[in-house]
């Protein structure tokens, strides 16, 4: 029994109201698939159904990023015709999960992502991150660390400091902003080593890692609500932890 008798399963018991059922199936069809971009749609929608929209929007932020319209395997105008079908009908479930997640909140969203942001991560949900973007720029007022958090995941280092820094203008005692601020310089740090400047490059480097530093102290300073590695940007809540699992130095806090 392969992915596609999971997904019809699947089908058939959100259909018939079966979310259990439906959840398990389709869960089952990604594990063995996990490039089914249909399947995460439908989990999302039983998601949705059963209340739990934060589950809901990641499946449907990987229904976005996940494309494999096959458009190149397509044979003969009949297998042209059918996938020209299929992608219209993706665009159409396409736009309904963009509406879905704007009805959830883009701003809660962005706040969610930041609660739970790791400096070591890779993040490639692209599609999510434009829609996210596209409706911050066109916000009012600017949320300035939203957008600076998210050009941040997108490895866009200048926006994101613009971003973090006008946040600081408006409010110069949030702890989170002088946080990612310092996450951003660090990944700029890394930004210039891979790069070919040749003149002062270690002087660079060293200024970075000074301001990145001045701003994670002020982070802790203002009442950040975690143990913090002022080496790399990990952060904790967790008492019982005392150093960074990531580069094994000792982490400071507020207290």
């Amino acid at each position: 029994m392969g992915p596609e008798y999971y997904f019809k399963r699947g089908a058939e018991c959100l259909e018939s109201g079966n979310y259990e059922w439906a959840l398990e199936s389709f869960s089952k069809a990604i594990e063995m698939n996990p490039g089914l971009e249909i399947a995460y749609y439908h989990r999302g929608r039983v998601y949705q159904e059963m209340g739990k929209m934060r589950e809901a929007v990641k499946d449907y932020a990987m229904f976005l990023e996940v494309d494999s319209r096959g458009y190149e395997s397509a044979g003969d105008i009949k297998e042209l015709v059918s996938a020209s079908i299929k992608n219209a009908q993706l665009m159409m479930q396409r736009d309904e999960v963009r509406n879905d997640i704007r009805s959830y909140g883009v701003g809660r969203i962005v706040d969610e992502l930041m609660e739970v942001y790791d400096p070591k991560q890779e993040y490639t949900s692209n599609e999510l991150y434009k829609l996210i973007l596209s409706d911050l720029k066109k916000s009012s007022p600017k949320q300035w660390h939203h957008l600076g958090f998210i050009q941040l995941i997108r490895n866009k280092i200048d926006e994101a400091l613009e971003g973090f820094d006008m946040a600081i203008e408006e409010s110069s005692g949030d702890p989170v902003s002088y946080y990612f601020k310092g996450v951003t310089l660090l990944k700029n740090i890394e930004k210039v080593r891979g790069s070919s400047m040749v003149f002062r490059k270690e002087e660079r480097i060293k200024e970075l890692s000074m301001k990145a530093h001045s701003s994670f102290m002020k982070a802790l300073k203002n009442g950040l609500n975690s143990k913090l590695c002022l080496e790399c940007g990990y952060r904790t809540r967790n008492p019982e932890l005392g150093f960074c699992m990531y580069c094994g130095k000792k982490l400071a806090s507020n207290i």
